[in-house]
C-alpha cells in the first residue's frame, strides 16, 4: 500500500492491510510499499520498522519509488478505512488483536496521562495542559510523552495502564490497537483556535 510518514496516517492507511499478514500459505520475500511522498528516501523511518515488527513482520521492507515488476505481488484488500469500514473489517479486527504488540509484556503505572505538552503548540495543543499535568501527577498520574518513547515501550506502557487519559492525537491511535475493554480512557480533544 501506500507509506505515510505521519504517524497516525502511517497506522490509519499504511497498516490497513496487515491482516493478511497472518493469511498468507506461503513465504514472502518481503513487503513493499509506496511513498506518499516523492522524493523522500528508500529507507523506512525507525518508529515504522517498530510498529511492522509489533505486527509480526520479519520479512525486509522496500520502497518502490520507480516502476518496478514482481515476479508474484499480492495486494490484499483493505481491512481498514472510510465508510463501511471505518471500524476495521472483522478480519482485521482480530489480526490486531491476537498479534499486534502480543510479545511485549505490559509495563509502567496503573494510571497513565499520554501527553502533547513538550510538542509545538502549532501541532494542536490542549488549553491549560501545564495546570491539567500537575493536577494529574496529585492524582498519581504518570505524564507520558509517548514521542521520547521507542515503540515496543509506548505498547508496554498503555496495555499496563487501567486508567487513561489521553491527549487528542496520534498516541491515541497506537493505544487504539492495544486497549482492552477492562481499561478506563478519557479522550481530551484538541481545539485549534488555541494556539491562536
Amino acid at each position: 500500500g501506500v507509506l505515510f510518514d505521519h504517524f497516525g496516517h502511517f497506522l490509519t492507511e499504511s497498516l490497513t492491510r496487515m491482516w493478511a499478514w497472518y493469511h498468507l500459505t506461503e513465504p514472502v520475500a518481503g513487503i513493499c510499499y509506496m511513498p506518499k511522498r516523492p522524493g523522500r528516501g528508500s529507507e523506512m523511518r525507525s518508529y515504522q520498522t517498530q510498529v511492522l515488527a509489533a505486527f509480526g513482520v520479519d520479512v525486509p521492507v522496500h520502497l518502490v519509488t520507480e516502476p518496478t515488476q514482481f515476479e508474484s505481488l499480492i495486494v490484499p484488500g483493505q481491512g481498514f478505512g472510510l465508510g463501511a469500514i471505518s471500524t476495521g473489517t472483522p478480519l482485521m479486527r482480530q489480526a490486531v488483536r491476537a498479534h499486534f504488540g502480543a510479545a511485549i509484556r505490559p509495563d509502567g503505572p496503573e494510571r497513565l496521562y499520554l501527553s502533547r505538552s513538550r510538542l509545538d503548540p502549532a501541532a494542536g495543543a490542549i488549553m491549560g495542559e501545564d495546570l491539567l499535568e500537575e493536577r494529574l501527577r496529585a492524582e498519581g498520574y504518570e505524564i507520558f510523552h509517548p514521542q521520547d518513547h521507542d515503540i515496543p515501550t509506548q505498547i508496554a506502557r498503555y496495555k499496563a495502564a487501567r486508567k487513561l487519559i489521553i491527549a487528542d492525537g496520534s498516541a491515541g491511535h497506537l493505544f487504539a490497537f492495544v486497549g482492552r475493554e477492562h481499561q478506563q480512557v478519557a479522550y481530551l480533544l484538541r481545539r485549534r483556535f488555541w494556539v491562536d
